[in-house]
Parts: C-alpha cells; structure tokens; sequence
C-alpha cells in the first residue's frame, strides 16, 4: 500500500532475475534479456552510488548468475503502450493485481518521499494541536486562526510585520504592561488602548494612511478589511 510505482518497477525487475536463477539447473540456453518500460528502474541500476536494497539485491543475483553459473543477462529499455506482447500483458497483470482485495504484501517498505510526506502531515496536525490549546499568541491567532491560515500567507515577514502579527511594539499598551510608558491610552485622546487594532482601525491619527491604503485595496482588487 505504500510502495511507490518506481519501487515496483525495481521489483518486478527483482522477481524476473529471482526467476532466472529458479532456471540454473534446467535451463540450456544460459542467456536471458530482461526488459523494462521504467527508465528510472535502470538509471536507479546504473547509478553506482544507488545504494537500496532491491538494487543491491539484483546486482548481487545478476553478478552470481554470471560468474558462479555463466549466465549472459542484460537488462535493457522497452517502450511502453506501443502494443509489445510481454510488455502490455505486465502492465494488464498488475492492473489485475493492484485490484484485487486481499493480497499479500511482498513489499512494505515505504519511500523516503512517502516518509517526509507522513512526517510533515503528522508535524502539521501537532503544530495545529498546540495552535489551539495555547493560551499565547491571542492577538496572532486572531488573524491567523490556524495553522492552515498562515501557511497559506505568501506575504514575505519583516520585524515590523512580526511585530504587528504578535501585538508587540512599541505601542503604548504594550509598553505600559513593562513599566515603560505612563499609560496604556493612545496619544490620540480618544481614551482607547494603543495597541495594534486601534491603530489599524480606530485611531484618527492614521485616517490619512488608512484610507489611502483603502484605496489601493479597492484599486488592485484586494479585500478591504477596517
């Protein structure tokens, strides 16, 4: 279930060159050519520095068969879906194969790719997990409610937008919680916090900014969100 197609075309070469060896006793003609419609199976092949065990395990045979038993093997490329016998009776049999319900497993051992993939989506849902337990982060997951929300953000961060997205800076109401500021109001008299959120949406000293930031918004097509 997860094996990838590559390691299965690595496979099926395994099998043919298990079955050649099942034929060292009988057979006459000590010669077999052995074809593959994956070129990626023989690049994996002729990549010395490929080091995976059904590689490993099919050099190992095709070196015995030839030096213990003088048997002459190659391996070479077919194209596929151009109406060759062997080649389209392999792909209906493993079509046949991949159908059937119950079969026994001759091969479990999942891809690194397959690995990263588990290890990432598992990595995800923990991240998410905490995401929502945390009692931190308030202001940030107010605009990121979950994970999900920020991954998919492809604006690029700075301090200043990190600063933002955090609620830290230096603002009046987060000053004052250090003992860094005389009060938590804003300069505008307004009576309000100066946090993130006011002046983002309330505070009159930036109306100007705000509304000319309205107005490229509304110009680009962007949502407008004070």
């Amino acid at each position: 279930a997860c094996c990838t197609i590559n390691q299965a075309e690595v496979l099926a070469l395994l099998e043919a060159i298990r079955w050649v060896g099942r034929q060292v006793l009988r057979a006459e003609n000590k010669s077999a050519v052995l074809y593959t419609d994956s070129r990626v199976a023989l690049a994996m092949m002729a990549d010395s520095g490929n080091h995976l065990q059904h590689i490993e395990e099919i050099r190992s045979l095709m070196s015995s068969l030839r030096d213990q038993h003088g048997w002459r093997l190659g391996i070479e490329w077919t194209r596929a879906h151009v109406g060759t016998m062997g080649n389209e009776e392999a792909d209906r049999l493993a079509k046949e194969a991949a159908g059937e319900v119950g079969n026994q497993e001759v091969f479990g051992k999942p891809s690194k790719g397959r690995l990263k993939t588990q290890v990432r989506a598992e990595s995800f849902m923990r991240w998410e997990q905490i995401w929502q337990e945390t009692d931190d982060g308030n202001h940030t997951r107010s605009i990121f409610p979950t994970v999900a929300d920020r991954m998919r953000t492809t604006m690029k961060f700075s301090w200043r937008l990190t600063m933002l997205l955090s609620g830290h800076g230096r603002l009046r109401n987060y000053l004052y919680r250090f003992n860094l500021a005389e009060t938590d109001q804003c300069v505008c008299g307004s009576g309000d916090f100066q946090d993130w959120d006011h002046i983002l949406y309330d505070c009159q000293l930036f109306e100007s900014p705000r509304s000319s930031l309205e107005r490229k918004c509304i110009v680009s097509g962007s949502d407008w969100i004070f």
